[in-house]
């Protein structure tokens, strides 16, 4: 009986720690019945559709102090992020009329989508403002956006420092 009630305990005192830490519930999608991550846009703070692009930064003219490109490898779509400028790029590897897309958190508790809408083949760009002492986590997505519904994604997060300092 003791035990059990130590167990409840350690367990509470976990859960409370855990939704302490900011952008801990928005950074905590589900799983479907096949183990594929499931995120429900309703519930990121911003959905933004980008603009066309040549793709992430090569340096030529601006070095990036790091990025970091996360593939889904059922349809070879590709999210990277640009810590100068705080931006992310995404490739629709696909042509399954699903559209490509980015899921981002910070641990300050900030979320969202970056689309790619343009056709299979082609990148797409968002911008962001993001706080300089921060990180972000991502994983690469698609959703079929004309039947609404949930983002599929990578079960992979990958992280950086916003700053670059990583």
């Amino acid at each position: 009986m003791r035990m059990r009630i130590l167990l409840a305990a350690v367990v509470a005192a976990v859960a409370a720690l855990v939704l302490a830490i900011p952008g801990a519930a928005s950074a905590a999608p589900t799983k479907d019945s096949s183990g594929v991550v499931v995120v429900d846009p309703a519930t990121v703070d911003s959905i933004t559709y980008g603009s066309k692009s040549n793709g992430p930064d090569d340096g030529s003219d601006v070095e990036p102090l790091w990025e970091r490109c996360l593939v889904q490898g059922s349809t070879g779509n590709e999210a990277c992020f640009e810590d100068y400028g705080d931006k992310f790029n995404v490739y629709d590897g696909d042509s399954d009329g699903a559209s490509a897309a980015a899921y981002w958190w910070t641990d300050s508790g900030r979320s969202g989508i970056c689309y790619n809408a343009h056709q299979a083949g082609s990148w797409a760009q968002c911008n962001y403002d993001m706080r300089e002492d921060g990180v972000v986590y991502w994983q690469t997505c698609y959703q079929n956006r004309s039947a609404g519904g949930d983002l599929y994604c990578t079960t992979t997060v990958v992280s950086k420092a916003i700053n670059g300092d990583w």
